[in-house]
């Protein structure tokens, strides 16, 4: 290899070495999304007390904030193919920061719906860019890999947030959690100006990637197949079902997401108990990422995802009995919760991945994100309806439980279109 291929285009460094900090800002940026999205649930029952209304009164907050969301996602997509991907995301940022700030002064449940619609825009698009930042550099043998541990940000995020929320969400200080969102993603702006490649460095590095797989060129994909989309009679199938499993999965993530720490509130916990149990299913998320980036490589996602929904049907069956005799064993389901239904959720999106051709792959994992997206706006809603009756935790849990063991099913059907050698990107 010659020394102009082993020296990184955007800085002058040694690529493995200049790498480096791109993957550190990505997961900074991953862990400020994950921050920025669990704040807001965990100061609900505050927040509901200052307004004067109930808990379920947020539902419409949860869905203008999804609602946001989905339009990020599209337009990240969209402008980072226009304008490049680090000028996505330092327009995201600054948007989703100062939007973050405006909370503590919105006035009415009205006013702070219409903040976390423009805060989920570029919390969304934040999320769209570092992904394509981060499949689009380096070896494309371990790309999905490095994306899935720098993703772990996300959770990291809640986990951050829910610890912060414990010591001051019963105080005076709780906008100081709204500070710390929307002040130190500003702070990091002059690093992704210096580390992040622009508009044509990324090219550069995607075209670098990208050689080896194709040994000097892509494959030639006939006229025939290029003309099949993903409803065509060829993909449809398995489209239908991919969207269908990407809602009900994301439905049951953004469920506890958006209302654990109510659903423990209503059931006798105080507000920063509350706030604390609910970090314990951010900390078994972290460890399943991790454990599901390392069990992907072998292959067979279909598989560890069965598996997976399986012990996230018993965690969460088991929790609403075990919450009031037995706190301790409550906390092991939750972060068995955890590791199973939310790290499930980032090996999804790779199992997807593996389900199209390659000159399919973009648009389908497109698509199918797309649905990931729409489970943010129903998850709330499912919740909002829950939260509304009696017992919340009695039936918070089993409706998860019930997304979960539908997934199941849902996956052993997928496997039927999957290649016969899983994709190990």
């Amino acid at each position: 290899m010659t020394a102009a291929a082993d020296t990184d285009p955007i800085v002058g460094r040694p690529a493995a070495v200049a790498q480096g900090p791109i993957f550190l800002l990505c997961f900074a940026v991953a862990l400020l999304d994950g921050f920025d999205t669990q704040v807001l649930p965990l100061c609900v029952p505050l927040l509901a007390s200052h307004f004067g209304v109930g808990p379920a009164a947020f539902t419409s907050v949860f869905v203008a904030q999804a609602v946001g969301a989905i339009i990020g996602s599209l337009a990240a997509g969209y402008a980072a193919d226009r304008i490049g991907v680090r000028a996505t995301l330092i327009v995201s940022i600054i948007l989703f920061a100062l939007f973050t700030l405006a909370v503590p002064f919105a006035t009415s449940l009205e006013a702070l719906a219409a903040i976390r619609f423009l805060s989920g825009i570029g919390a969304a698009g934040c999320l769209t860019a570092i992904v394509t930042l981060c499949i689009s550099i380096g070896a494309a043998s371990g790309r999905v890999r490095k994306t899935m541990l720098a993703y772990t940000g996300v959770p990291g995020g809640f986990i951050v947030a829910s610890l912060l929320a414990s010591a001051l969400v019963d105080t005076s200080y709780w906008w100081g959690l709204f500070a710390i969102g929307g002040v130190i993603p500003l702070v990091i702006i002059p690093l992704l100006l210096r580390y992040l490649p622009g508009r044509e460095d990324m090219r550069r590095l995607a075209a670098e990637a990208d050689r080896p797989l194709a040994q000097g060129g892509p494959a030639e994909v006939p006229a025939d197949a290029r003309r099949e989309g993903l409803l065509s009679r060829a993909h449809g199938p398995k489209t239908g079902l991919l969207w269908i499993t990407m809602l009900i999965a994301s439905s049951a993530v953004y469920l506890i997401i958006a209302w654990l720490p109510t659903s423990l509130n209503m059931a006798g916990y105080s507000s920063s108990l509350a706030a604390l149990s609910s970090s314990f299913i951010y900390v078994g998320s972290v460890i399943g990422t991790l454990l599901f980036a390392a069990v992907i490589e072998r292959g067979k996602p279909d598989r560890v995802l069965i598996l997976g929904y399986a012990l996230a049907v018993a965690a969460a069956l088991a929790i609403p009995v075990l919450l009031s005799p037995a706190p301790l064993a409550a906390i092991g389901a939750l972060v068995v919760l955890g590791v199973t239904c939310l790290g499930a959720q980032v090996t999804l999106n790779v199992f997807s991945a593996s389900l199209y051709p390659e000159h399919l792959r973009g648009r389908g994992t497109g698509w199918a994100l797309g649905f990931n997206k729409a489970g943010a706006l129903a998850g709330p809603l499912i919740g909002g309806i829950v939260i509304g009756g009696q017992d919340p935790v009695g039936r918070v849990f089993p409706a998860i439980a019930a997304f979960m063991l539908v997934n199941m099913v849902m996956i052993a059907l997928l496997a039927r279109f999957m290649p016969a050698r899983a994709a190990r990107d």
